[in-house]
């Protein structure tokens, strides 16, 4: 279905980037949530309540 999407209607056999990108990173997104794909390094950024600032400041 995605196909339709990211080609052009008016230039046949070209894509459109900004259609392309969006469902690029839909699909990074889904694979990332089900665990299928990860970043190396990611796991320095796992508890991100470590970088809010302390309640005093």
């Amino acid at each position: 279905m995605w196909l339709k999407t990211v080609y052009s209607r008016e230039q046949p056999g070209m894509l459109v980037r900004r259609h392309f990108e969006a469902m690029v990173f839909a699909c990074l997104v889904e694979e990332l949530r089900c665990g299928d794909v990860a970043v190396i390094g990611a796991e320095d950024y796992g508890d991100w309540t470590r970088m809010l600032l302390p309640w005093e400041q």
